[in-house]
């Protein structure tokens, strides 16, 4: 199994909607399920879109920037933002994601009270002058005392720990991205990636299309499952 999670934690120039719609005729053709992380703002803006990708079976989760000031207030806007979006599109938002990949102490804590089952913040990876988590595990595990809550991590390639994130695939290309996979599922490691929307929604996007739909033709469409089909708490399965 193998997990593709879009984050539009960043909203294009008027371009996002047809960029979009775009990639969900690409999932559609290869009938991949993914999970689409989205901020209160997309959500508002794009009903119909969001409508649409719920439709067509893909888990919404929350993108949302945690920046760990006045923690009261953000664990309280949270919780009416999820609250929000579930009861305006009649649909469960088990899956949180920090906008720009910001960790903070007590950061899982508050996620968790505000009622998600899991976080797709940590990329188990490095990036030069970005991040540096490449000794963090590459498969999910609980980052809580509690066995109820769990971290999912964005892939590290083996060896290198580079991320398997939209702007080192689109800088070492498709055929990287699909080596690493293999490599991971050897290791009986299901992959993430990540499509960010910062690099989605660039001029060449059509270029970034092309690389993601020759990463599903190489691995296999009938491998790629949204986020919450890896969860199980104690033979619980969403």
């Amino acid at each position: 199994m193998i997990h593709l999670v879009v984050d539009i934690w960043k909203e294009g120039n008027n371009n996002e909607t047809e960029i979009i719609e775009t990639i969900l005729v690409l999932f559609k053709k290869y009938k991949v399920k993914t999970t689409f992380f989205v901020t209160e703002s997309f959500s508002k803006k794009h009903g119909d879109l969001i409508k649409k990708i719920i439709l067509e079976e893909h888990e919404i989760g929350l993108s949302y920037f945690y920046n760990g000031i006045d923690k009261k207030f953000v664990l309280e806007k949270i919780e009416k933002i999820k609250h929000s979006i579930e009861n305006y599109y009649n649909v469960k938002l088990l899956g949180f994601r920090s906008s720009r990949e910001v960790h903070i102490p007590g950061f899982l804590e508050d996620i968790e009270k505000a009622g998600f089952y899991y976080d797709n913040t940590l990329n188990s990876a490095w990036m030069p002058k970005k991040f540096n988590h490449k000794l963090s595990p590459l498969k999910p595990f609980f980052p809580l005392a509690s066995d109820k809550f769990l971290e999912i991590p964005v892939s590290g390639a083996p060896i290198s720990r580079l991320p398997l994130n939209s702007y080192m695939i689109n800088k070492l290309g498709a055929w990287w991205a699909v080596k690493s996979c293999k490599r991971l599922l050897k290791m009986s490691i299901n992959p993430v990636l990540l499509i960010d929307s910062e690099e989605l929604f660039k001029p060449d996007s059509k270029e970034n299309m092309k690389i993601i739909e020759k990463i599903i033709q190489s691995l296999g469409s009938e491998e790629f499952r949204a986020l919450k089909a890896g969860i199980k708490f104690k033979q619980k399965t969403f």
